[in-house]
Parts: C-alpha cells; structure tokens; sequence
C-alpha cells in the first residue's frame, strides 16, 4: 500500500476521532488534540496498532470516504446525493 494512501487514511481517520471527542475547527486546538493522542505515543505502537489506539478502532478507509461523500454534497455540489458506490464501499 502506498504511503500516502495510509496517510489519507490515517488523517481522515484522526479528524472523525477529533471531531467527535468535541474538537474544533481550529488548528491550534487540533495539533494540541494531535500531540496530546497521537504524537505522545512516538514508536511504541506499529501505525496501524496506534490508529486503533487512539481512535478505538482499527485502521479503514470508512473515515476518509465519510468525509470525501460529506464534503461533495455539501460544499462541491449541495444538490447532489451521495454517490450509491459510497454506500457500497462503506458496508
């Protein structure tokens, strides 16, 4: 798996834990929220083990397409519903 597509993965993943444990829209509060969770662990976990570490469930792209559908309809094009391979992809 590439590099980046983990890092998608993993980012997205972090922001829904962020988001849903109360955090903001601001940078400070969420890189305060990033080395307080996240950061603190430095090599003690595999990337994966620390993904479910911090966010409680294992590493998978269910964040990232929840996110990527969230902001087509919403911000991209409001009128458009969500595509049904979204729906597909996340069962």
């Amino acid at each position: 798996i590439p590099a980046y597509l983990l890092g998608f993965l993993g980012a997205a993943q972090l922001y829904k834990t962020y988001r849903q444990q109360g955090g903001a829209h601001d940078l400070t509060d969420g890189m305060k929220w990033i080395a307080d969770n996240y950061s603190v662990h430095g090599h003690l976990y595999t990337f994966p083990d620390l993904m479910e570490h911090v966010t409680g469930v294992p590493l998978s792209p269910d964040a990232y397409f929840e996110i990527a559908s969230d902001r087509w309809t919403h911000h991209v094009h409001p009128k458009h519903q969500k595509p049904a391979y979204v729906s597909e992809l996340s069962r």
